[in-house]
């Protein structure tokens, strides 16, 4: 259905639980997942507080916590009302037979998508749309193998669908409808996203590459989601160290071989900033509450973290190690500081009481020359 393999063995494992606590074993015969992928999602779930741990002999018991289910045919296993997805299935519907109708072949996911969205936009429809990795994406994904069960729409609704199929139908790539929608809605963020990728995916990738990608990466970043996940956080400004590291190589071959993992690592690191910017959009719809979407974007948050922690460990082995200073004036404070002692409880008093009274009569710079002088550093 579209969703990304790591939703869909995650909500495998939910689903599994939900019919009661298992054991390891018994989860991974019902997944048909190996023990060692059952583990980890079971440790995500754990640190997302959904489940519990308990010893039956010799065997891990886990419990799903009470209540707790996600549908398995929605992103991150969001409900949705009962009218919006009689809208949703009703609006997939007639954007199939209308495509059909005018290029005498079915859409894609993209065309559908970016259809609904648009529709949706023009007639406020409210539905539950949110701004995802490429772009405008409807919470209950559009299975092109699946019969959408047609309920009529309101003839302005239908004139849009009309008018929206007349647009996009001329787009001969899926590519081609993704950046029309990002420059008809002026989203700078995506297409922000598109310049960098297009920059770490080019065959002529170099120093002069990553001086710019270092730059778009910055104003990316700038416009990102701001959260208090102090994980992402830190994720965003070490990547941006990473870019810098890069930067610091003079060495051009080298540079063209990080190529491939420095893109590998930005898309996963867009996938996280994508997460929480689908997660603030569909913040923005009144039948979301916060509980909700905390509860259920956060199994995949904490996965994507751990994945983008990993793949930026990776990239960071592949790096030189940053070259210490050899200039003579580093190499005196540097030989000075590992001189340093601990000095008793009475001896800090004292020189806190001599570099008070300098301060006092010489300021900032008389206690930075004092200090100089006491290890010898000119």
């Amino acid at each position: 259905m579209g969703r990304g393999s790591t939703q869909d063995l995650l909500r495998a494992v939910v689903k599994t639980l939900s019919g009661g606590p298992k054991a390891i074993n018994e989860i991974a015969e019902a997944t048909g997942f190996d023990r060692i992928a059952i583990t980890k999602y079971l440790e995500v779930l754990k640190e997302c507080d959904l489940l519990s741990e308990k010893t039956d002999g010799r065997k891990r018991v886990f419990k799903l916590e009470s209540g707790l289910s996600f549908r398995d045919d929605t992103y991150f296993g969001l409900p949705i009302e009962p009218e919006k997805e009689k809208v949703i299935d009703a609006l997939y519907a007639s954007i199939r037979r209308y495509w059909f109708e005018k290029t005498k072949r079915y859409p894609s996911q993209v065309d559908v998508q970016k259809t609904l969205f648009r529709v949706n936009k023009e007639r406020k429809l409210d539905l539950p749309v949110g701004w995802y990795i490429f772009g405008a994406l409807c919470v209950k994904p559009y299975d092109p193998s699946f019969d959408y069960p047609f309920h009529s729409l309101p003839k302005d609704v239908e004139q849009s669908v009309k008018a929206a199929v007349d647009v996009y139908s001329k787009n001969e790539f899926g590519y081609q409808i993704k950046i029309q929608q990002y420059r008809e809605e002026g989203n700078t963020f995506y297409l922000l996203k598109e310049e960098i990728l297009s920059i770490l995916y080019s065959c002529n990738f170099s120093k002069r590459s990553v001086y710019v990608l270092n730059k778009k990466v910055k104003e990316l970043f700038g416009l990102a989601p701001k959260t208090e996940d102090a994980v992402y956080n830190e994720i965003l400004s070490e990547y941006q160290d990473l870019i810098s590291q890069v930067l610091s190589i003079s060495d051009e071959e080298l540079i063209k071989g990080v190529q491939p993992e420095l893109t590998s690592s930005f898309e996963n690191v867009w996938k996280l900033i994508a997460t929480y910017n689908y997660k603030q959009d569909l913040g923005k719809i009144s039948f979301y509450s916060k509980d909700v979407l905390d509860r259920n974007f956060r199994i995949d948050i904490v996965q994507q973290e751990r994945e983008v922690v990993e793949r930026c460990s990776y990239l960071q082995s592949l790096l030189p190690p940053e070259e210490e200073p050899t200039d003579s004036r580093y190499l005196e404070i540097k030989k000075a500081l590992a001189s340093i002692k601990e000095l008793s409880d009475e001896e800090k008093s004292k020189r806190k009481a001599v570099i008070d009274k300098i301060r006092k009569e010489k300021g900032d710079k008389g206690v930075q020359d004092f200090v100089l002088k006491q290890f010898n550093v000119s």
